[in-house]
């Protein structure tokens, strides 16, 4: 098998007992919410617990107080149980809910974070050792001159190369903070840890939805179930009056059945609506990796319609993945040969947005592997190297760069047929492609 270029025409465990933040290098200091606040270690509430007699405390503090104590509530001294213990999820979700500002935002830092992410997040601001911003005189980051505040925010917001930038994959788990040149780099060398963080974050989100679905079923079922119970009657009512009762009593109870389905239900569309866009972000990671995975359906029907095609070309194009987030953009070609006896495999740079910046031609390697799915040791890999000379890899100056580079005879018709690599009639052909620069 030969790699040719072709050309084609058209286109949470405890960290710390105290949460109180005492900072110095005049930071202001930041105080915990005494609601949020364990009796016990002074810290915030961890996996927070509420008593029978009406006291918060961490789930290990309490326990851990409990056997030391003949089971005693170090409040009000009253005995308690581990039925008095119940979890306390009201107050968890607004501990978790960020709220408090880091105390270096006099010095440029942006960030809000919950009380649990505070004290871990001042030790790593990269704010700390910045100089309190005064005035508009120049950047605290650069040093860059700016004449007056609108410009120094523009600037810090849009410019600045060495200003501190969250990831943004820090919504679904990435706590990392760094300067703005270096969140390419960031992002391009976390690719795996990040998609890791996004499958977390769908799995529970889709339980989540599981379990509200089936909570909202179960409830219109009980409710279905009483709409038609009659309210109880009065003794010395008249049988009108009993009439008008039971329809008020009916009317209430739809109104307040109609009340709880339209929150229900709302709540049920607002997760669909992050699990969707938790969609977004995976699948948009995930064609920013150098790594694609192009699942070719209905295979019969595009083999059929390009050997009608014949001697002409039929050609089919995947979708564009980049080798990394500001990297070079490909897709990968599949036809028959003019012969029609092989399948012809080949990828084309594609124009991108971030091609100005890019160094051209493109250098790199490019494995392209066309997957047996029935017998996995039998994958056709192969591996082949840009040679800067040729066309194929020139800056595109069109859409799509007419000229590709691979296979023409990459995979046999018959032994595409019949060597198990069509499967439900699909094939699944993979590409990796790393650049050297």
């Amino acid at each position: 098998m030969h790699a040719c270029e072709s050309d084609h025409d058209s286109a949470a465990a405890k960290t710390a007992t105290n949460n109180s933040v005492i900072l110095t290098d005049q930071a202001a200091a930041t105080t915990l919410d005494p609601r949020f606040e364990c009796p016990i270690c002074l810290g915030c509430l961890r996996e927070p617990l509420l008593t029978s007699c009406g006291h918060r405390f961490c789930k290990e503090c309490i326990n851990e107080w409990l056997q030391k104590k003949d089971g005693r509530c170090p409040i009000d001294n009253r005995v308690l149980g581990e039925k008095d213990l119940i979890p306390d999820k009201g107050v968890l979700a607004e501990i978790m809910e960020p709220f408090l500002g880091c105390p270096f935002a006099s010095r440029g830092c942006k960030d809000t974070l919950s009380p649990w992410e505070l004290e871990s997040h001042v030790v790593s601001c990269l704010f700390q050792n910045a100089e309190p911003i005064s005035g508009a005189d120049g950047c605290q980051w650069c040093g860059a001159a700016l004449q007056d505040e609108e410009q120094l925010q523009k600037h810090l917001d849009d410019e600045c190369a060495k200003v501190p930038c969250s990831c943004r994959f820090r919504e679904v788990g990435c706590r990392a903070t760094v300067p703005r040149a270096d969140l390419p780099a960031h992002l391009d060398s976390q690719i795996h840890d990040h998609l890791n963080l996004v499958s977390a974050a769908y799995n529970k989100l889709s339980v989540l939805v599981r379990e509200q679905s089936r909570d909202l079923i179960d409830f219109k079922s009980q409710e279905a179930d009483k709409r038609w119970e009659a309210p109880p009657k009065a003794e010395a009512s008249s049988a009108s009056a009993e009439h008008q009762a039971a329809e008020e009593g009916a009317g209430e109870l739809l109104k307040s059945l109609f009340e709880r389905v339209v929150a229900l239900e709302q709540r049920n569309r607002e997760q669909a609506i992050q699990i969707e866009n938790l969609r977004d972000i995976a699948g948009s990671s995930s064609l920013q990796s150098g790594h694609y995975v192009w699942h070719l359906r209905g295979v019969q029907g595009q083999l059929k319609a390009m050997q009608a095609a014949l001697p002409g070309l039929k050609m089919l194009y995947s979708a564009p993945f980049r080798t990394a987030p500001f990297g070079y953009s490909f897709c990968v070609r599949l036809n028959l040969n003019p012969a029609g006896s092989a399948l012809s495999l080949h990828v084309h740079l594609v124009r991108g947005e971030h091609d100005v910046s890019l160094e051209w031609p493109f250098k790199g390697r490019i494995a392209l592997i066309a997957a047996n799915q029935r017998r996995p040791e039998s994958h056709i890999q192969e591996t082949m190297f840009a040679e800067s000379h040729l066309a194929a890899f020139q800056r595109p100056q069109r859409d799509l760069n007419p000229r590709g580079f691979g296979f023409a005879e990459f995979v046999s018709l018959h032994d595409l047929l019949t060597d198990g690599f069509i499967k439900d009639d699909s094939i699944i052909i993979r590409v990796h492609i790393e650049s050297s620069d």
